[in-house]
């Protein structure tokens, strides 16, 4: 018997990924996910997520869901939803009180990964290195918070909530009180009074690595970019697939993979993820890594950073698909379907000098 599976998503047309719905994936995204789901043996039932009343009305007219694989961030009505930190961890309440198990990271993972400043100190407390930050409230005169900063300039400036560098841009780093100030106040016209990051700019070079897995674990190879790319903004991360021929592999035989395996590990621990995450680090200047980002949901997109990553050990984009659906499957108890076990040996033993049994 074929598994119902709900693909949970939020798309919009690629010219509208900006701003508020810089966090939205592309439809292009979501038939490549859907017909790997397909080629795994499931049936598939997609939904764009705009609000729960579309999706109470939709679950009514499909059958029962056995799982939800869900890249959805948020709600594509409430578009504050994708970078007030709570977007994700509320889907997967919902999709609980309906009675369906998900993919990834759990409700209160996901609020810890979608809000950096939780990100930094969870980690910081067992001891994982972090950029030294503040957080900027919008409802406190900036004026007055201005004068309790304490991290010293360089500083770079981020959105406390959301991903694919929503937010960020060539004036992010900033070396005085005056570029601040404009920053400050150019994220609140862009996307509304929310709670801002400042932090330590790390000037060496930026890495991400991800992982799959749970009772064992697969820490892919990491993929460092170029060291001239010191901010990576959105249209920087949609035009990398043409640079990425200047991208290292930092695959498991370099000396490098160990320390970044280690720290992406622990990570995926403190967050208390599950199937799937991807982190980002950077070096600062004397060569020390720092975990700057966690993302419990990292894009599953054909050209995206984890499936370059994948690619690099000769696993497709539909393999990478059912090996994140397999892993979820069996830790919610579920039977995958025998296409989907003949997808997957391929890549797993293709996988088996990334594996890490977990105690």
């Amino acid at each position: 018997m074929q598994p119902n599976i709900l693909l949970a998503f939020n798309a919009v047309l690629r010219e509208q990924r900006r701003g508020l719905y810089a966090d939205c994936t592309t439809f292009g995204t979501v038939r490549a996910i859907y017909r790997a789901l397909m080629e795994g043996g499931n049936t598939v039932f997609p939904v764009n997520f705009r609000n729960e009343a579309q999706v109470t009305a939709y679950l009514r007219q499909i059958p029962p869901i056995d799982l939800a694989l869900v890249i959805a961030e948020g709600f594509l009505d409430e578009p504050q939803s994708f970078f007030d930190g709570g977007g994700a961890a509320r889907i997967r309440r919902y999709l609980a009180q309906q009675g369906i198990p998900c993919t990834h990271t759990g409700a209160m993972g996901m609020e810890i990964c979608r809000r950096k400043e939780l990100t930094y100190r969870v980690l910081r407390q067992t001891g994982i290195c972090v950029p030294a930050f503040d957080v900027i409230k919008p409802s406190i005169p900036l004026d007055h918070q201005l004068n309790s900063i304490q991290t010293p300039y360089p500083l770079f400036v981020k959105p406390v909530g959301g991903g694919d560098s929503m937010g960020i841009d060539e004036h992010s780093v900033v070396f005085d009180r005056e570029q601040l100030i404009t920053k400050v106040e150019s994220i609140y016209q862009e996307l509304g009074p929310t709670p801002l990051l400042v932090e330590t700019f790390l000037s060496g070079r930026e890495y991400t690595i991800g992982i799959i897995g749970n009772k064992y674990r697969i820490v892919f190879p990491a993929l460092a970019f170029p060291r001239d790319l010191m901010v990576r903004t959105l249209h920087v991360k949609q035009q990398e697939n043409q640079l990425r021929d200047r991208f290292e592999v930092i695959g498991c035989d370099h000396s490098r993979y160990l320390v970044l395996a280690d720290i992406a590990s622990r990570t995926f621990d403190v967050v208390g993820a599950s199937d799937v995450i991807r982190l980002d680090l950077r070096e600062d200047q004397d060569g020390q890594l720092h975990v700057i980002d966690v993302n419990g949901t990292p894009s599953l997109g054909t050209r995206a950073s984890f499936s370059y990553m994948a690619v690099c050990l000769g696993i497709t984009h539909g393999e990478l698909i059912n090996l994140v659906l397999y892993e979820s499957m069996l830790r919610h108890g579920l039977i995958p379907p025998k296409k989907m076990e003949e997808i997957v040996v391929g890549p797993l033993a293709k996988l088996a000098m990334y594996r890490q049994e977990v105690a």
